[in-house]
């Protein structure tokens, strides 16, 4: 089961104070793990933001995973996905947004990597244009 944390009282800065920079390889191991949840759920999903234009070559610094994904049970499906993960940090309520912030808790026990960090992701509802 996941944990969760406090979405009202969450406060980003004091975790960029805490860790000014996320490490590439804790950053795409959260890619990857969210990657393949959403793929064993067989949601269709596209990472975008500075990891994506990071695995495309930039230089870009980043400091957390963003997620666009198209569900039909919308954001029902991802709630399912991520709460019984225990390997995922997520809020402690179901604000009525398309976006939801976890945390995938990466390092020597989860991963190949030597930072113990939790990764930001952002899952993304994505949306559909239109015009009239």
């Amino acid at each position: 089961m996941a944990s969760t944390y406090d979405l009202v009282n969450y406060d980003s800065d004091e975790e960029r104070e805490r860790h000014p920079i996320v490490p590439f390889a804790n950053l795409a191991s959260a890619a990857f793990f969210m990657a393949g949840l959403l793929e064993q759920a067989g949601i269709t999903y596209g990472l975008m933001g500075g990891l994506a234009v990071a695995f495309l070559g930039s230089n870009r610094a980043t400091r957390d995973v963003d997620m666009a994904f198209q569900a039909s049970g919308k954001m029902r499906d991802i709630w399912r996905i991520v709460e019984p993960e225990p390997r995922l940090i997520i809020p402690n309520t179901k604000l009525v947004s398309n976006i939801v912030k976890v945390f995938v808790r990466t390092g020597p026990n989860y991963d190949g990597c030597v930072n113990v960090l939790h990764v930001e992701v952002d899952l993304i509802e994505s949306g559909k244009f239109v015009t009239t």
